[in-house]
């Protein structure tokens, strides 16, 4: 085995994985388990970005720069997030549950993303596909026991 930590890292099912930039703007989506989507549209995707964006500037503004928000747990899905370099936005996992190790998988995407490319999901054209190529790759770097179902 090469990664011995799987079975701690991955308990439950990620369904979703969204980065949204500094301006709440959805920079990059992926669906992991199609079971989720039966009733999630690509609107509902952009309300919930705009959601977590408020949520955490809220978050920020009430309880300090330093308060981030870390996870929400919804009763049946859960929300983890970790902050990208310079709090230049958030990245976000729904699943159907959590663990430490999926958190340190997610704060390791995080800070996986270099300053070119925090540069790059804060233009007009963050939809692009080298955009979406980079991010694939440094996701599957983090969570290489993850199949992307690319939209």
């Amino acid at each position: 085995m090469i990664h011995k930590d799987y079975f701690y890292r991955l308990p439950f099912p990620i369904h979703q994985i969204m980065v949204i930039n500094k301006g709440g703007i959805l920079a990059y989506i992926r669906r992991v388990s199609p079971s989720f989507y039966k009733d999630f549209s690509e609107a509902k995707e952009l309300i919930m970005s705009g959601f977590i964006k408020a949520l955490s500037s809220m978050v920020t503004e009430v309880l300090g720069t330093k308060s981030h928000l870390k996870y929400i747990d919804t009763g049946g899905y859960q929300i983890f997030f970790s902050q990208l370099l310079e709090n230049r936005g958030i990245i976000t996992i729904i699943t159907s549950g959590g663990s430490y190790f999926l958190q340190k998988s997610l704060d390791r995407f995080a800070n996986s993303i270099s300053t070119d490319l925090l540069n790059e999901i804060h233009k007009p054209d963050v939809y692009s596909d080298d955009i979406q190529i980079q991010i694939d790759v440094l996701v599957a770097q983090a969570f290489p026991y993850l199949k992307i179902i690319k939209n």
